[in-house]
């Protein structure tokens, strides 16, 4: 056949017919979803005061109490939470839909939503954050997402620690005042309940804080009922144990599953009741003054910017006055997905945290699962087995089973005859063999999400803002 286009008269066109079928993606499916802002509430909570509950919860344990509650809720929400059916895929726009009629749309939704304004803000600075493929064994790289949630939930699982509760710390009691027993009372139940953030997602246990808010007055008694039956039997209820995880990328590699660090989605009504018995544990502290006021994190009227004013006032007034400051920058490894659950409850019953209320929440660090969700693909349920020269931190890290990341350790100079002197931190290699890691010295450090520099200014922050 001769080449197209040899000829005198110039290019013959060329007509042909193309048969392309467009296949649906196979793993298309629709989900059912309420919309929880155009519930009927009114009628929800005539509903809900309709019942009995101390006769609904006679005989039961508190498992079974929450079944109870919650088939209760699932059938007031078919009648008074409107849903729809969603397609995984996205769907035509409308004709009439143009950009300026969404702008105005999302604009008079952000005034009642503004995470909605955040939302846009983040899909402006940064790439979206999907997986799209993991790295997995053989140095194989999968783009299955079944694959690569199960990928991400055996490390989140492998950095658990397997705590051996021999050779245990002693811990000496720091004071001999008991912490009171938490009060669970309806007037206190109903006001956490209003207060809680509607935008929220709900658990696995899928009830929504919006309705949570807005059935408040009608839900406080059988919550109350809840709680109180939880706390006196020490036991929590099997869904409140459980937690769906989104993996957030943090940097590095993003096929390597290490460099996600795990957002856990537990239940709200848990959350309800953890933020009673946190108070109780909190004004205990607070009160006898067992906490040291350089402990900025979790603290009321305390955050990241109270800690870098007062650490950035001590290094600018030891400056000023002529001496020189070395600042030492300690990351812990998984921090909150390492802390040994024993030893953590030996430190609470050091502060005075005993009976019931320890008793409480032994059961709310143990048989603890979990598993990664990616869109409509779930993991496997894996069991959480713990959560959250310089010698003596060396010690208190093997007596507490807590290793710093040795590689983001970094020591800072301040100061301008500052001798820089050179430090070591010592670690298992393994279980027999102790290096001493030398600090590696930095001129420039975010520390709480501010940049630090040796010099005290602020360039290099604005930058990289």
């Amino acid at each position: 056949m001769d080449p197209l286009g040899k000829t005198k008269r110039g290019h013959h066109v060329l007509n042909f017919n193309f048969n392309y079928q467009l296949h649906n993606r196979k793993n298309e499916s629709i989900t059912t979803k309420r919309v929880y802002m155009k519930g009927n509430y009114h009628e929800f909570s005539k509903y809900l005061n309709k019942f009995n509950w101390s006769h609904e919860f006679t005989g039961l344990n508190v498992d079974q109490c929450y079944e109870s509650f919650i088939r209760t809720i699932e059938y007031g929400c078919k009648d008074f939470i409107p849903s729809f059916n969603q397609k995984t895929t996205e769907s035509k726009r409308s004709l009439w839909m143009n950009k300026e009629l969404k702008h105005e749309i999302r604009l008079k939704q952000s005034k009642k939503n503004p995470k909605q304004v955040y939302a846009y803000i983040n899909s402006k600075l940064k790439a979206k954050d999907h997986i799209r493929a993991i790295s997995i064994e053989n140095n194989e790289i999968s783009t299955d997402s079944q694959v690569i949630a199960n990928q991400l939930n055996r490390f989140f699982n492998s950095v658990f620690i397997n705590e051996s509760l021999t050779n245990m710390p002693t811990c000496e009691n720091i004071t001999e005042k008991i912490c009171p027993t938490p009060l669970f009372n309806e007037k206190d139940i109903k006001k956490r309940l209003l207060n809680l953030n509607v935008h929220k997602s709900p658990g696995i246990d899928r009830i929504h804080p919006m309705f949570l808010s807005k059935c408040a007055d009608s839900l406080a008694r059988p919550l109350c009922m809840i709680f109180n039956q939880s706390f006196l039997t020490g036991t929590l209820l099997t869904s409140w144990l459980k937690a769906n995880i989104t993996p957030i990328f943090k940097n590095g590699d993003r096929l390597n599953a290490g460099n996600y660090r795990p957002i856990s989605l537990t239940s709200v009504v848990c959350k309800v009741m953890e933020s009673i018995v946190k108070d109780t544990i909190m004004n205990h502290l607070n009160k006898n003054k067992l906490l040291i006021p350089e402990q900025h994190g979790f603290i009321k009227s305390k955050n990241c910017v109270t800690n870098l004013l007062e650490t950035l006032d001590i290094i600018t007034e030891s400056i000023n006055c002529g001496k020189c400051v070395d600042v030492a920058f300690l990351d812990f490894s998984k921090a909150f997905d390492s802390v040994p659950h024993s030893r953590l409850l030996l430190k609470l019953k050091s502060f005075g945290i005993v009976g019931k209320l320890l008793q409480w929440c032994k059961a709310f660090l143990a048989n603890r699962k979990q598993r990664v969700v990616l869109g409509l693909f779930e993991s496997e349920w894996e069991t959480v087995r713990s959560g959250l020269d310089l010698d003596i931190l060396f010690n208190w890290t093997k007596r507490w089973l807590i290793s710093f990341n040795k590689d983001k350790c970094k020591i800072m100079h301040f100061g301008r005859d500052n001798p820089k002197i050179k430090y070591n931190l010592k670690y298992n290699a393994t279980e027999t063999e102790i290096i001493q890691h030398g600090l590696i010295v930095t001129s420039l450090e975010r520390d709480l999400g501010v940049y630090i520099s040796d010099n005290l200014k602020w360039e290099d922050h604005i930058e990289k803002m």
